[in-house]
């Protein structure tokens, strides 16, 4: 996608000077569904048409969530530049000089760089391999054609990767408690899901101030803030813990694992697939593998069999460790296939982490000039934070004919007090 013809302005060919600023009017825009009009910065219109960025268009945001919420065919890439869009009204806010303001706008554009396919849904394969996806996007930003993009603009390609990583000046607009990064998914999440908010996001980024090397939210943004963290409360159990979503996730997950482990991908080739080529490679893998593929294309997918809090499970402390690590959960799926005598690649278990608002870490920069928790100041923050663990659950999943003997299995194994979950109906 080149914004040459719009009168974009790169680098001066053969040199690696950066061209001088263009004045607003100048600049050319593209349409966005949440901040409408959003200026390109000659350096953001030579990062968009790197291969790495033009990946994330074939990136759903919310992975496997379009097959719950038909909307929700929004990517990466659309993500991207949200999180750019919020960082260039921050940094004007904030005045930071030129430098500084084009390191937070690329750590913001280029945060989610290195992600997999299907977006977060891809990152436990990573885990095994002891990575993370900040990790891939750390290579790709220092190795590959966006480094050399970032040179030719001026742009420090150190300072970019501390900022995607939460380190160095200013890094806390796109990795901290309440950053770029966070208010465009929720806002934008919500958008194509059909989950009604009003958050006036560009309060929130124009109420961020700095104190010292902090960054703090103006008390008169306080409002904006709640709404927006209202908005994360009720995303959770509607979109990202929903049950079938999560289902589709471990799915997912169970033909990566199908992958990986007959050698057919490996875990640093990631980077370079999208949705698409992922149930490709699945589709064409070994039989299990392959059968996952022509679920997930046909929505055929696995059912709840159980259900239940972390409070009546027998062994809290297994099931925490298998939030955390992926054999830990194999295990617990095992012993419930066991039981209940299917095979193993037949009961998913989905523990997901426990649920924490970071959020409420950010302090308030108060009338009198004091600064308090976000916590503190807001009676409504601290009741939200408090009441997100009511959202929190674990489930086993099964093929919607075995649920009747996953369920009382997983019951069982679990110690969920009731395992009636396999009559429960819906998408």
């Amino acid at each position: 996608m080149s914004l040459d013809a719009f009168g974009t302005a790169g680098t001066t060919p053969g040199s690696t000077q950066p061209s001088a600023p263009l004045p607003e009017s100048r600049l050319p825009t593209i349409r966005d569904s949440i901040h409408k009009s959003i200026p390109i910065e000659p350096f953001v219109s030579d990062l968009l048409d790197t291969p790495q960025m033009q990946r994330l268009r074939r990136i759903r945001q919310l992975g496997g969530v379009y097959l719950v919420y038909p909307g929700a065919n929004h990517t990466r890439f659309e993500h991207a530049l949200g999180a750019y869009a919020l960082a260039r009204r921050v940094t004007r806010s904030l005045g930071l000089d030129d430098e500084d303001a084009r390191v937070v706008m690329a750590g913001a554009l280029l945060h989610d760089v290195g992600h997999g396919p299907f977006s977060h849904t891809s990152e436990e394969i990573l885990f095994d391999a002891g990575r993370r996806h900040e990790d891939l996007t750390v290579d790709l930003v220092q190795w590959s054609t966006i480094a050399s993009v970032l040179d030719n603009h001026g742009i420090p390609v150190r300072r970019v990767v501390d900022a995607i990583l939460g380190q160095g000046r200013h890094s806390g607009l796109v990795s901290g408690d309440l950053d770029v990064d966070r208010m465009d998914y929720l806002v934008r999440d919500a958008y194509y899901t059909g989950v009604t908010v009003s958050v006036d996001v560009s309060r929130i980024a124009t109420g961020l101030h700095l104190e010292g090397d902090e960054i703090v939210l103006d008390e008169r943004s306080l409002l904006a803030a709640e709404a927006l963290l209202v908005t994360r409360f009720m995303m959770y159990p509607a979109v990202y813990l929903h049950h079938t979503c999560r289902a589709i996730e471990r799915m997912v997950v169970q033909g990566l694992r199908g992958l990986i482990d007959t050698k057919r991908l490996r875990p640093e080739e990631l980077e370079r697939l999208d949705d698409a080529r992922l149930v490709a490679a699945m589709r064409a893998g070994p039989p299990a593998t392959a059968e996952m593929a022509r679920r997930l294309e046909e929505r055929d997918l696995y059912k709840r069999a159980a259900e239940g809090r972390l409070a009546v499970a027998r062994d809290v402390d297994g099931l925490i460790a298998a939030s955390r690590d992926p054999a830990v959960r194999t295990r617990f799926e095992t012993r419930i296939a066991e039981r209940a005598g299917v095979g193993p690649a037949e009961v998913l278990l989905d523990v997901p982490p426990p649920t924490i608002m970071k959020e409420t870490g950010i302090r308030v920069l108060r009338r009198d000039g004091s600064l308090a928790p976000l916590s503190t100041v807001s009676s409504l923050i601290g009741s939200l934070s408090r009441a997100t663990e009511d959202h929190w659950r674990f489930r086993v999943f099964s093929p919607r004919g075995l649920r009747e003997k996953v369920g009382p299995a997983a019951a069982e194994e679990l110690g969920v007090e009731t395992a009636r979950f396999d009559m429960l109906s819906g998408p």
